[in-house]
């Protein structure tokens, strides 16, 4: 089977205490950045977006929640087309 770039990262290979630190601390800066472009210009919620996926590479129970989300945003994406469909 083949290993994919992440694997053979040199991320990959540090211990799980750094790796996790690596992880929360990018994430941070993604998460505030993302907040404050919220109400400046620029791609808020894609950064928060990002900052959560890098979580869910770390944590389970994150993962979870993004997948719950998504479920939710495809779920008005659909509504949101049918309405706009039946609108026209």
């Amino acid at each position: 089977m083949h290993r994919n770039r992440l694997e053979d990262s040199i991320v990959s290979r540090l211990p799980r205490a750094v790796r996790l630190a690596l992880v929360v601390a990018a994430s941070a800066v993604l998460l505030v950045a993302g907040t404050l472009m919220l109400v400046l210009p620029g791609p808020g919620l894609l950064l928060i977006g990002a900052a959560l996926a890098l979580l869910a590479g770390e944590f389970p129970s994150v993962r979870a929640r993004l997948e719950q989300a998504a479920t939710i945003v495809a779920a008005v994406r659909a509504r949101l087309t049918r309405e706009t469909r039946r609108s026209l």
